[in-house]
């Protein structure tokens, strides 16, 4: 009885300890519906290449130079301004089409900019 009582308390303790995923797989799917382009001209495929090789980065960035998802690059920071857990498509699509537009913090362009270019909004 008393080891029961223990597996509980342990299982229960573990349970509330372990942070759920907090993955958007909806945003990854919105985002390469728009832009993911492997068979297209020379910058699409470039930019596809990209992508492939980001995966989660496309919106995270690194820490102490590893992956962590808890970091948002600037490109990951305006969709968050825009977007709070969403799960409608057309919401998550105006949120990509209203960044597009958006000047990146320094100024000099636009994330669109950087998507024609073949690059990753976020920075290389």
């Amino acid at each position: 009885m008393r080891k029961t009582v223990w597996i509980l308390i342990f299982g229960t303790v573990v349970a509330l300890s372990v942070n759920g995923a907090g993955a958007r797989p909806l945003y990854n799917t919105e985002f390469k519906g728009k832009y993911y382009k492997p068979g297209g001209t020379d910058v699409e495929k470039e930019l596809a290449r990209k992508i492939d090789m980001a995966k989660c980065l496309v919106c995270h960035g690194k820490k102490d130079g590893k992956e962590d998802k808890k970091v948002r690059n600037d490109y990951g920071q305006a969709l968050s301004k825009l977007l709070k857990n969403e799960k409608d498509k057309e919401k998550v699509k105006k949120a990509l089409d209203t960044v597009y537009d958006q000047k990146v913090p320094d100024g000099t362009e636009t994330f669109g900019d950087r998507i024609k270019a073949g690059k990753l909004p976020g920075g290389e």
